[in-house]
């Protein structure tokens, strides 16, 4: 019982930062070498080809691709084919804004 209680003190605790820079993934350094670029292990254009040969309802969208539109969307995104960069634009509006400054 006390270490889910010290878990969800620090799930709490980690929840409420006031700096992105305190957020577990800018202080977490593995125990082990990392040989592998994170940055290149899922390319976006590569998994949409894979559904791109299945169907073709979706299309992928760059409405992001200076983030923009939303900080917490990516800047490339599959989305269904009929939703426009606009409507994107709109339901953006609804995703939480998170400072992404260190202050």
């Amino acid at each position: 019982m006390e270490e889910c209680l010290n878990i969800a003190s620090s799930i709490e605790a980690l929840s409420t930062l006031d700096s992105v820079s305190l957020m577990y993934p800018f202080f977490y350094r593995p125990m082990f070498e990392v040989i592998e670029d994170g940055w290149n292990s899922f390319l976006p254009e590569a998994a949409f080809k894979d559904l791109e040969s299945m169907t073709d309802e979706w299309r992928l969208s760059e409405v992001n691709k200076d983030f923009s539109v939303c900080p917490s969307y990516p800047p490339l995104v599959a989305v269904p084919k009929d939703v426009d960069d606009d409507t994107l634009r709109k339901v953006a509006t609804f995703r939480p804004q998170w400072p992404l400054s260190s202050t």
